[in-house]
């Protein structure tokens, strides 16, 4: 005697896509509770518009920081962490590229606080001389 025996195939693929959609909702809310605030201040577009920058202000433990951040032809990458361990940032920051869209520097307060060579991808340890 043959015993005929329904099959439901589709049972175990929604199975499967229910259980990933709702790990994949997991992780999400959970990357999204440790991802800190973040607010652009800034953001400076080179003038050959090969490059784009991002000031960010960052929250860590309740403190601001700042973040610079620069793009190419890839993805976003932080080239500059600036922690202030105070609840205050410095006066007025700002991002200034240099006429030959090489050099990135952050400015606060009318002075240049920090530089970057876009090209070569090395800090310029000077970056109050032009």
């Amino acid at each position: 005697m043959r015993r005929y025996r329904k099959t439901f195939r589709l049972i175990p693929f929604l199975r499967t896509a229910a259980v990933a959609a709702a790990a994949a909702f997991v992780i999400f809310i959970g990357l999204r509770i440790m991802t800190p605030p973040e607010k652009t201040l800034d953001a400076a577009a080179s003038p050959d518009g090969g490059r784009r920058a991002r000031l960010r202000e960052v929250f860590y433990d309740a403190q601001p920081a700042l973040k610079v951040e620069l793009r190419g032809r890839g993805p976003w990458r932080t080239v500059y962490y600036l922690d202030t361990g105070t609840n205050a940032l410095p006066p007025e920051p700002e991002l200034e590229w240099s006429d030959d869209s090489r050099r990135l520097y952050l400015r606060a307060g009318g002075a240049r606080i920090w530089g970057y060579d876009a090209a070569t991808g090395a800090r310029i340890l000077s970056p109050s001389r032009p």
